[in-house]
């Protein structure tokens, strides 16, 4: 298995974009934030969400599959934006570890004394999606960076590493 460097050991890389590492564990965040979404489309096709419902195929592909790769075209956006939100000189590490790091600064801050508005603490994937929708905010301000952010993700150098994506289970999207 490869790993994104020993400062991340337990993050195993899913795919490199553009030569910066995408962890298993932001490709889970992006299974999170899609799941719903995907189940949705399979329902609405008829298809009961019972016992089985990941692996029942419809059309030739299962929701399981497209889920996988909802998700993975979702992570690879995501890390797109910490790219360009990291160039732009809006945040200077891009690991899930740091990350991981902000979330518990964050959820440390909300614990004191002092009034804070929403919630007393955030869940893992509610701070990911928040954090992602704010670099996403503070890149976009303009046509110009809202074009380079296009472009980056459309001419995007992709590497999949096959021996994490390929054993993806459906028991990783429950």
């Amino acid at each position: 298995m490869i790993y994104i460097t020993a400062y991340d050991e337990l993050y195993p890389i899913i795919a490199e974009i553009d030569g910066v590492p995408l962890s298993f564990a932001e490709y889970k965040q992006s299974i999170s934030a899609k799941r719903a979404a995907v189940m949705s489309k399979y329902v609405s096709y008829g298809i009961e969400t019972e016992r089985g419902f990941w692996e029942t195929e419809y059309k030739g592909k299962t929701p399981f599959e497209k889920l996988k790769q909802v998700a993975f075209d979702e992570a690879v956006r995501r890390k797109i934006i910490q790219i360009f939100a990291r160039q732009k000189g809006i945040t200077c590490e891009i690991t899930y570890k740091a990350f991981l790091q902000k979330h518990e600064a964050e959820n440390n801050r909300r614990a004191g004394n002092q009034i804070i508005y929403g919630p007393k603490q955030y869940e893992t994937a509610v701070f990911f999606d928040l954090y992602i929708a704010e670099l996403s905010a503070e890149t976009t301000t303009n046509d110009e960076n809202n074009k380079a952010l296009a472009e980056m993700i459309q001419k995007a150098n992709i590497k999949i590493n096959h021996e994490v994506y390929d054993n993806i289970s459906v028991d990783d999207v429950k």
